[in-house]
This record gives structure tokens, sequence and C-alpha cells, in this order.
């Protein structure tokens, strides 16, 4: 059952888009060279695919500061949430699974602000 979950994944993604996405939510944030290492792709290729998961809100970029700077990318949602954004989007929208996670956050502040504003914090 949950593998046939799995495979909603590329009714949204490319199938190295996937990879990607699998990657990250089993080893978390990565660097676009642990990343084509771990995958053995080019790096050209795979920053594009990364930068398309970034533009449609699926996976973040930040910079990570140690010893040195480093930018990494990490999913912005779980596997198991994307799946099921996945399923609400082919069952009842039309609107891509990144977009709806965004609505639904931009709703849940909108009900926290009402909230606030009734109880004057």
């Amino acid at each position: 059952m949950k593998r046939d979950k799995d495979k909603l994944l590329y009714a949204f993604h490319t199938e190295p888009q996937v990879k990607i996405l699998e990657l990250l939510w089993r080893e978390g944030p990565l660097t676009l060279e642990d990343i084509t290492n771990a995958l053995k792709v080019d790096s050209k290729k795979a920053y594009e695919e990364l930068e398309n998961l970034v533009k449609r809100h699926i996976v973040g970029k930040r910079v990570e500061a140690h010893s040195y700077e480093r930018e990494v990318y990490y999913p912005k949602m779980s596997k198991e949430r994307r799946i099921e954004l996945c399923e609400i989007a082919l069952k009842y929208s039309s609107m891509p699974p990144g977009l709806m996670e965004i609505e639904e956050e931009e709703r849940m502040r909108r009900e926290i602000r009402k909230f606030a504003r009734k109880t004057h914090l």
C-alpha cells in the first residue's frame, strides 16, 4: 500500500526530482555537491531540478555556517505530507500541492490573528 502511495509523487514530479526528494527525506539537508555525488548525476541538471523544487515551495535552501558557509537544500515538508497533498490535488483541485501547503499555512495564520484579536492579545 505504501509503495502505491509513493507513486503519486510521479504525478507531480520528474524522476530526477523524486530521487532528490527521496534523498533529502532520508538524509536531511544536503549541499548540491552531496546530492550530485549521492545520485551520481550532473551538477547542472541537479541544480536545475532543485531550483524548480525551490520555486514550487517543495524544497527550501539556506546557508549554514560551520567552519565555512555552505548552501544546503532541505525538504519543506515530510514525505507523508507531500503524498497527502498530492492525493488531495489529484482528487479535488488543480492547484499544485506546494501552493496548497502555502495556502493552508496562510489560512492558519489568519485564524490565529482572528483569535488573537478576539482575545485582545
